[in-house]
């Protein structure tokens, strides 16, 4: 008569703690290039609503001057964003903090963030 095995083996347990170790990697892989993409879509989004706030100001009479000195003000006062965290600043999806200048132009406002570019590889809409 044979005798049963209660135990597992050292080969079946450093199997089984290799196939976790390898699907917990390729996980990982995945998740780091979602959160980017998370990232990248929260401060394109953040940037849209900032662009049409200002826009909006703008055609309201206010000073493109005026707004690239006190842009937060004009975001903060507008129903269309709500801020979470301090309210002083306004953040990107890096917890870093958009700057909006006055365009060469005079009349024209660019805002910008620190851990976005402009080119194609980086934007998630088509242009």
């Amino acid at each position: 008569m044979k005798k049963k095995r209660n135990a597992l083996t050292l080969i079946e347990i450093m199997l089984v703690i290799i196939l976790i170790g390898i699907v917990g990697g390729a996980l990982t892989v995945n998740l780091k290039g979602a959160v980017k993409k998370g990232k990248t879509f929260k401060t394109e989004e953040t940037k849209r609503k900032i662009e049409s706030i200002l826009e909006l100001a703008l055609l309201e009479g206010y000073s493109p001057g005026d707004l690239s000195e006190n842009w937060v003000a004009h975001v903060k006062a507008s129903p269309l964003m709500k801020i979470k965290g301090d309210p002083s600043e306004i953040l990107d999806g890096w917890g870093k903090p958009f700057s909006v200048e006055l365009n060469d132009d005079g009349f024209s406002i660019d805002i910008f963030s620190e851990n976005t570019k402009n080119d194609e590889e980086e934007s998630i809409y088509p242009n």
